[in-house]
């Protein structure tokens, strides 16, 4: 055999091994026998290289998730089913620390150097020992400067004394992009989607578009100087605020339901708050200590009160559609103009500014944490 015939099949050797070692995709299962594959997600994702994708086959995984790399974790369909469950393991939730003191993740994406995004999987918390919020329990946490994408994810049962939360992120110094898309976050008895960081001016950019979000105590909670959007979702049934935003991220194109304040808006200058589709909330929109909002073209339908200006001047209301309301447009400020259409509203604005303020219907806040 010549010497270049020799050299030639080393390299070759060399490359394929190479490729073993490092392959694109993994298996958490059998039934993708081809594959490289784990008996658990955990195993998987603290093995595999970065960059990595991880197929999970079906089936219930009790167990508590740490991603420390960048990789595409994705369940898959198989033998008739598209289910991958991720339960609280028998020993259940490690705790660790975040902005909001200890917690109990389900899922928890550390810092990483490159995106982790995750797809088609459940997060029950099912069998969580409730604490009375010793710890605060959330589906999928992702830590200070991490970033990725949630994409068609479905995140229930987080119940924990009003300390359970669907997903909850927190920015660092990094600038960080997380994308909540596609999914179902249900039967949480807190907030459904929580954003923060820890600074002032924040470099997280959230994302959160076409989420069906029901229940709580807040379904979105966006808190000071986050960037991004929140656009086409259905945020449905909480007992406070469905939307909160403390950021001047735009809201647009959501429908808003049962709950007691649709889109609350607070200290957030420069918000736009467009079409959005406001039903049953006994506060469509309000805006509270906030001045340079722009709320324009949003239907609200069978409120007690359609916008609620708390006394707020400089804000542009125009082209609103309001409804079977009680009050139209309440405590607004003297020399405020708006152009919007009232129906079956028995008074179409309220003023009272010239009195004392009223009282505060602030929206929930127990973990306040943000320093000075």
């Amino acid at each position: 055999m010549s010497r270049l015939r020799i050299l030639f099949m080393l390299a070759a050797v060399l490359l394929f091994g190479s490729c073993s070692i490092s392959a694109a995709t993994y298996a958490v299962g059998t039934c993708k026998p081809t594959l490289p594959s784990f008996l658990s997600i955990s195993a998987a994702v603290s093995s595999v290289p970065a960059g990595s994708t991880i197929e999970v086959c079906p089936g219930t995984y009790a167990e508590q998730v740490i991603i420390s790399n960048p990789l595409t974790l994705e369940g898959i369909s198989s033998g008739g089913s598209a289910q991958v469950v991720i339960t609280v393991p028998g020993g259940g939730l490690p705790a660790t620390s975040s902005l909001l003191g200890a917690l109990s993740p389900q899922v928890l994406v550390e810092a990483t150097s490159g995106p982790v995004d995750i797809t088609n999987i459940t997060v029950d918390g099912s069998a969580f020992v409730a604490n009375s919020c010793a710890t605060i329990l959330a589906g999928i946490y992702y830590d200070l400067n991490s970033s990725g994408t949630v994409d068609q994810v479905t995140i229930r049962n987080e119940i924990n004394s009003v300390c359970g939360f669907g997903i909850l992120a927190e920015g660092g110094t990094a600038n960080e992009l997380l994308t909540i898309e596609n999914s179902s976050i249900h039967a949480f008895d807190y907030v459904g989607i929580w954003f923060d960081s820890i600074q002032l001016p924040d470099a997280l950019t959230a994302i959160i578009k076409n989420n069906y979000i029901e229940g709580g105590i807040t379904g979105i909670y966006i808190n000071a100087g986050v960037l991004g959007s929140v656009t086409g979702n259905l945020v449905t049934s909480a007992s406070q605020t469905a939307i909160f935003a403390g950021s001047s991220v735009p809201i647009s194109s959501n429908t808003v339901t049962n709950s007691q304040a649709g889109i609350w808006i607070q200290q957030a200058p420069g918000i736009s708050v467009i079409t959005n589709k406001l039903s049953n909330n006994y506060v469509g929109i309000e805006f509270f200590e906030s001045s340079g909002i722009t709320v324009k073209s949003n239907t609200i339908l069978k409120s007690y009160i359609g916008i609620e200006f708390d006394c707020n001047a400089g804000n542009t209301v125009s082209g609103n559609v309001i409804n079977d309301a009680t009050t139209g447009l309440d405590l607004v400020p003297s020399g405020s103009t708006s152009s919007d259409a009232f129906l079956n509203v028995a008074t179409i604005r309220s003023a009272g500014c010239a009195a004392a303020r009223p009282a505060s219907k602030s929206p929930p806040t127990p973990f306040n944490h943000r320093p000075n």
